[in-house]
Protein backbone atom coordinates (compact mmCIF):
# COMPACT_ATOMS: atom_id res chain seq x y z
CA UNK A 1 0.00 0.00 0.00
CA UNK A 2 1.52 3.36 -1.03
CA UNK A 3 1.86 6.34 1.28
CA UNK A 4 -1.20 8.07 -0.18
CA UNK A 5 -3.40 5.06 0.49
CA UNK A 6 -1.86 4.66 3.92
CA UNK A 7 -2.63 8.27 4.74
CA UNK A 8 -6.20 7.80 3.56
CA UNK A 9 -6.55 4.65 5.63
CA UNK A 10 -5.48 6.45 8.78
CA UNK A 11 -7.89 9.28 8.15
CA UNK A 12 -10.77 6.91 7.52
CA UNK A 13 -9.97 4.78 10.56
CA UNK A 14 -9.80 7.86 12.76
CA UNK A 15 -13.08 9.18 11.45
CA UNK A 16 -15.05 5.95 11.45
CA UNK A 17 -13.63 3.49 13.94
CA UNK A 18 -12.61 6.05 16.54
CA UNK A 19 -15.08 8.89 16.12
CA UNK A 20 -18.27 7.01 15.18
CA UNK A 21 -17.66 4.09 17.52
CA UNK A 22 -16.70 6.33 20.44
CA UNK A 23 -19.97 8.27 20.15
CA UNK A 24 -21.95 5.08 20.66
CA UNK A 25 -19.75 3.94 23.55
CA UNK A 26 -20.19 7.30 25.24
CA UNK A 27 -23.93 7.13 24.73
CA UNK A 28 -24.02 3.69 26.37
CA UNK A 29 -22.11 5.01 29.35
CA UNK A 30 -24.42 8.01 29.54
CA UNK A 31 -27.46 5.73 29.53
CA UNK A 32 -25.97 3.78 32.45
CA UNK A 33 -25.53 7.01 34.42
CA UNK A 34 -29.11 8.01 33.68
CA UNK A 35 -30.46 4.62 34.73
CA UNK A 36 -28.49 4.36 37.98
CA UNK A 37 -28.23 7.99 39.14
CA UNK A 38 -30.52 10.35 37.28
CA UNK A 39 -33.67 8.24 36.85
CA UNK A 40 -34.37 7.72 40.57
CA UNK A 41 -33.92 11.45 41.14
CA UNK A 42 -36.17 12.27 38.17
CA UNK A 43 -38.96 10.04 39.47
CA UNK A 44 -38.72 11.64 42.91
CA UNK A 45 -38.81 15.12 41.38
CA UNK A 46 -41.85 14.22 39.30
CA UNK A 47 -43.76 13.02 42.35
CA UNK A 48 -42.83 16.09 44.38
CA UNK A 49 -43.35 18.51 41.50
CA UNK A 50 -46.80 17.22 40.57
CA UNK A 51 -47.99 17.36 44.15
CA UNK A 52 -46.75 20.92 44.65
CA UNK A 53 -48.12 22.13 41.31
CA UNK A 54 -51.61 20.82 42.14
CA UNK A 55 -51.76 22.06 45.71
CA UNK A 56 -53.75 25.14 44.68
CA UNK A 57 -56.61 22.85 43.60
CA UNK A 58 -57.04 21.21 46.99
CA UNK A 59 -60.02 23.43 47.88
CA UNK A 60 -61.85 22.45 44.71
CA UNK A 61 -62.44 18.89 45.93
CA UNK A 62 -65.15 17.83 48.36
CA UNK A 63 -62.91 15.43 50.26
CA UNK A 64 -59.21 14.90 50.89
CA UNK A 65 -59.52 11.42 49.38
CA UNK A 66 -60.79 12.85 46.09
CA UNK A 67 -57.93 15.31 45.96
CA UNK A 68 -55.34 12.64 46.72
CA UNK A 69 -56.81 10.39 44.05
CA UNK A 70 -56.55 13.22 41.53
CA UNK A 71 -52.95 13.95 42.51
CA UNK A 72 -51.97 10.30 42.31
CA UNK A 73 -53.56 9.97 38.88
CA UNK A 74 -51.45 12.87 37.61
CA UNK A 75 -48.32 11.46 39.24
CA UNK A 76 -48.87 8.06 37.61
CA UNK A 77 -49.35 9.71 34.22
CA UNK A 78 -46.19 11.81 34.50
CA UNK A 79 -44.18 8.85 35.81
CA UNK A 80 -44.86 7.23 32.44
CA UNK A 81 -44.41 10.32 30.26
CA UNK A 82 -41.08 11.70 31.49
CA UNK A 83 -38.98 8.50 31.57
CA UNK A 84 -40.44 7.44 28.20
CA UNK A 85 -39.57 10.81 26.67
CA UNK A 86 -36.05 10.58 28.04
CA UNK A 87 -35.38 7.11 26.59
CA UNK A 88 -37.03 8.08 23.31
CA UNK A 89 -34.64 11.01 23.10
CA UNK A 90 -31.56 8.91 23.82
CA UNK A 91 -32.59 6.23 21.34
CA UNK A 92 -33.16 8.74 18.54
CA UNK A 93 -29.86 10.44 19.39
CA UNK A 94 -28.02 7.14 18.97
CA UNK A 95 -29.66 6.66 15.58
CA UNK A 96 -28.88 10.25 14.59
CA UNK A 97 -25.19 9.68 15.38
CA UNK A 98 -25.16 6.64 13.12
CA UNK A 99 -26.97 8.25 10.20
CA UNK A 100 -24.89 11.41 10.41
CA UNK A 101 -21.61 9.46 10.56
CA UNK A 102 -22.66 7.35 7.57
CA UNK A 103 -23.39 10.50 5.57
CA UNK A 104 -20.10 12.02 6.66
CA UNK A 105 -18.32 8.87 5.49
CA UNK A 106 -19.76 9.40 2.02
CA UNK A 107 -18.53 12.98 1.98
CA UNK A 108 -15.12 12.03 3.35
CA UNK A 109 -14.61 9.31 0.76
CA UNK A 110 -15.69 11.63 -2.02
CA UNK A 111 -13.09 14.13 -0.86
CA UNK A 112 -10.30 11.60 -0.44
CA UNK A 113 -10.98 9.93 -3.79
CA UNK A 114 -11.53 13.29 -5.52
CA UNK A 115 -14.80 12.01 -6.96
CA UNK A 116 -17.14 14.38 -8.79
CA UNK A 117 -20.25 12.38 -7.82
CA UNK A 118 -21.68 13.41 -4.46
CA UNK A 119 -24.21 11.95 -2.05
CA UNK A 120 -26.69 14.69 -2.96
CA UNK A 121 -26.71 13.43 -6.56
CA UNK A 122 -28.65 10.36 -5.42
CA UNK A 123 -32.39 10.21 -4.85
CA UNK A 124 -33.75 9.22 -1.47
CA UNK A 125 -32.55 10.13 1.98
CA UNK A 126 -31.04 8.81 5.17
CA UNK A 127 -29.10 5.59 5.51
CA UNK A 128 -30.61 4.00 2.38
CA UNK A 129 -29.24 6.77 0.18
CA UNK A 130 -25.87 6.59 1.95
CA UNK A 131 -25.62 2.86 1.35
CA UNK A 132 -26.56 3.31 -2.30
CA UNK A 133 -23.81 5.89 -2.70
CA UNK A 134 -21.20 3.78 -0.94
CA UNK A 135 -21.97 0.65 -2.94
CA UNK A 136 -22.50 2.18 -6.39
CA UNK A 137 -19.91 4.96 -6.36
CA UNK A 138 -17.32 3.90 -3.79
CA UNK A 139 -17.80 0.17 -4.43
CA UNK A 140 -17.97 -0.59 -0.73
CA UNK A 141 -19.04 -4.17 -0.01
CA UNK A 142 -21.44 -4.43 2.93
CA UNK A 143 -21.13 -8.23 3.14
CA UNK A 144 -19.11 -8.09 6.36
CA UNK A 145 -21.80 -6.04 8.13
CA UNK A 146 -24.99 -7.36 6.51
CA UNK A 147 -26.27 -8.80 9.78
CA UNK A 148 -25.75 -5.50 11.56
CA UNK A 149 -27.24 -3.58 8.64
CA UNK A 150 -30.44 -5.65 8.71
CA UNK A 151 -30.84 -4.80 12.37
CA UNK A 152 -30.06 -1.14 11.67
CA UNK A 153 -32.96 -0.98 9.21
CA UNK A 154 -35.33 -2.17 11.95
CA UNK A 155 -33.94 0.44 14.33
CA UNK A 156 -34.58 2.98 11.59
CA UNK A 157 -38.24 1.94 11.47
CA UNK A 158 -38.51 2.24 15.25
CA UNK A 159 -36.91 5.67 15.12
CA UNK A 160 -39.38 6.79 12.45
CA UNK A 161 -42.34 5.57 14.50
CA UNK A 162 -41.04 7.55 17.48
CA UNK A 163 -40.32 10.69 15.47
CA UNK A 164 -43.36 10.76 13.20
CA UNK A 165 -46.04 8.90 15.16
CA UNK A 166 -45.06 9.73 18.76
CA UNK A 167 -44.17 6.07 19.24
CA UNK A 168 -47.58 4.65 18.28
CA UNK A 169 -47.14 1.48 16.29
CA UNK A 170 -50.78 0.67 15.52
CA UNK A 171 -51.61 0.36 11.82
CA UNK A 172 -48.14 1.41 10.70
CA UNK A 173 -46.55 -0.17 7.66
CA UNK A 174 -43.85 -1.76 9.81
CA UNK A 175 -45.95 -2.89 12.77
CA UNK A 176 -45.29 -6.61 12.42
CA UNK A 177 -41.55 -6.21 11.81
CA UNK A 178 -41.17 -4.14 14.95
CA UNK A 179 -43.38 -6.42 17.03
CA UNK A 180 -41.25 -9.38 15.92
CA UNK A 181 -38.10 -7.48 16.89
CA UNK A 182 -39.39 -6.99 20.44
CA UNK A 183 -41.12 -10.35 20.94
CA UNK A 184 -38.21 -12.14 22.67
CA UNK A 185 -37.60 -9.40 25.21
CA UNK A 186 -37.99 -10.16 28.91
CA UNK A 187 -40.17 -7.07 29.29
CA UNK A 188 -43.22 -6.02 27.30
CA UNK A 189 -41.95 -3.33 24.93
CA UNK A 190 -45.29 -2.32 23.40
CA UNK A 191 -48.09 -1.18 25.68
CA UNK A 192 -51.79 -1.98 25.39
CA UNK A 193 -52.37 1.14 23.29
CA UNK A 194 -49.67 0.24 20.78
CA UNK A 195 -46.98 2.64 22.01
CA UNK A 196 -43.35 1.51 21.89
CA UNK A 197 -41.71 1.42 25.31
CA UNK A 198 -38.02 2.23 25.04
CA UNK A 199 -35.85 1.54 28.08
CA UNK A 200 -32.15 1.56 28.89
CA UNK A 201 -31.44 -1.98 27.59
CA UNK A 202 -33.03 -1.09 24.25
CA UNK A 203 -30.89 2.05 24.00
CA UNK A 204 -27.77 0.02 24.78
CA UNK A 205 -28.73 -2.65 22.26
CA UNK A 206 -29.21 -0.03 19.54
CA UNK A 207 -25.91 1.71 20.29
CA UNK A 208 -24.15 -1.67 20.36
CA UNK A 209 -25.56 -2.48 16.94
CA UNK A 210 -24.24 0.76 15.49
CA UNK A 211 -20.88 0.23 17.19
CA UNK A 212 -20.62 -3.32 15.84
CA UNK A 213 -21.41 -2.07 12.36
CA UNK A 214 -18.41 0.24 12.41
CA UNK A 215 -16.21 -2.44 13.89
CA UNK A 216 -17.28 -4.95 11.25
CA UNK A 217 -16.86 -2.69 8.24
CA UNK A 218 -13.75 -3.77 6.36
CA UNK A 219 -11.92 -0.48 5.77
CA UNK A 220 -9.65 -2.02 3.17
CA UNK A 221 -12.67 -2.26 0.88
CA UNK A 222 -12.63 1.50 0.53
CA UNK A 223 -9.49 1.38 -1.60
CA UNK A 224 -8.56 0.22 -5.06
Amino acid sequence: MNSLHDSRRKKIEKFIVLNARTKQIQLIKFSEIIQSNFMPALLAMVKDGVRKSLEFLRGEFDTEEEFESYVQSNINSDLEIYPKSLWYSLFTQSYFFFENDLNELCKKLQQLKECNISLSDFNGKGISRARKYLTKVMEVDFASVETEWNKVTILQKIRNIISHRAGNLNNSNHEQVIRDYFKDRDEEMIDENGYILINQPIVVDAADTFREFWLGMNLELFYD
